[in-house]
């Protein structure tokens, strides 16, 4: 398929056939969502379902160049349908108007992957929960402007890669990975944490205080994390009280490069997963332009194991 050839030759025919045949849930419309939507539809995944049940503000256009004035007042999912299709005709991609956090089970049950946009942490705890009901992957995405973050629970998922990937031939080994999902990772003990870990993940740690413990202020949630891990550790890693109240200040503010890096690294860490070609992230991605760049880190992850083909 003349469509598809770079993608063949690079993956091969067995890989692409496997993309071909999934079929992605996007719950809640962002920017970072439509990035992601917009690289699996140019994939050639076999179907994209987008669920969101809110209308498009002036603000939404800032990092979704899939919405236009003109959709201001119209459902989101929808108000983009027709452009996403556009990207390929192979593709079937429908529109829901439902609740994007109340999933109706013939939906995840239909699905391989679920992709959940949302700067709420209880919000995508419990949609991650309810995938793994269904043994399905989960990515979890939020923005606070100019830092962005990707969860993985890709529950006990299987790949093969070949450890002498640069070496022409080699065999191919078959492994597992076992995941955890949101709600364990994000409470990990301070001691299992990485040694410099990073202080966007701090922030969503003291996050999730915040939402659990209404009136609580972030000052004393972020400080809880403060106490909780060395100081050399806060030292490198540049968190402050500070810090997290900037960024809660800048929850759900979406920029177009933001969105187009954190969308276009999600939508190819579940090409892997659906392909099963070559391990996926584990489990947390992490961006912060202030700082520069993205880092990948383990939380709560058990070690990658090598199975019978």
């Amino acid at each position: 398929d003349e469509l598809y050839d770079r993608q063949l030759r690079l993956w091969g025919v067995q890989v692409q056939q496997r993309i071909s045949t999934a079929r992605i849930l996007i719950c809640g419309v962002s920017g970072i969502s439509s990035e992601v939507c917009k690289n699996l539809v140019l994939t050639g995944v076999e179907a994209v379902t987008l669920l969101d049940d809110q209308l498009v503000v002036a603000s939404d256009l800032d990092a979704n160049f899939f919405l236009t004035a003109e959709d201001i007042g119209s459902n989101r999912a929808c108000a983009m349908l027709d452009r996403i299709r556009s990207l390929n005709p192979h593709v079937h991609v429908e529109a829901s108007e439902g609740n994007p956090f109340d999933v109706p089970g013939e939906l995840l049950e239909t699905h391989h992957v679920l992709f959940a946009s949302s700067q709420s942490l209880t919000t995508l705890e419990r949609l991650n929960n309810r995938a793994r009901d269904h043994k399905l992957p989960f990515f979890g995405l939020g923005t606070f402007g100019s830092a962005a973050f990707v969860f993985a629970d890709l529950v006990g998922h299987r790949f093969t890669e070949n450890p002498n990937k640069d070496k022409q031939g080699g065999h191919t080994v078959s492994k597992q990975m076992t995941c955890v999902p949101l709600s364990d990772a994000i409470v990990a003990d301070p001691h299992a944490l990485p040694k410099r870990v990073h202080r966007l993940l701090m922030f969503l740690r003291a996050l999730r205080e915040y939402e659990r413990e209404p009136g609580k202020a972030m000052a004393v949630c972020a400080q809880q994390q403060v106490d909780a891990i060395k100081a050399a550790t806060v030292k490198r890693n540049q968190f402050s009280i500070q810090f997290a109240e900037e960024v809660l200040g800048q929850s759900g503010k979406e920029s177009s490069p933001v969105a187009s890096i954190i969308g276009g690294i999600a939508a190819q860490q579940a090409i892997r997963v659906v392909s099963q070609k070559d391990q996926p992230m584990q489990n947390f991605l992490l961006y912060d332009s202030v700082l520069g760049g993205a880092v990948v880190q383990n939380i709560g992850t058990g070690d990658v194991q090598v199975v019978e083909l």
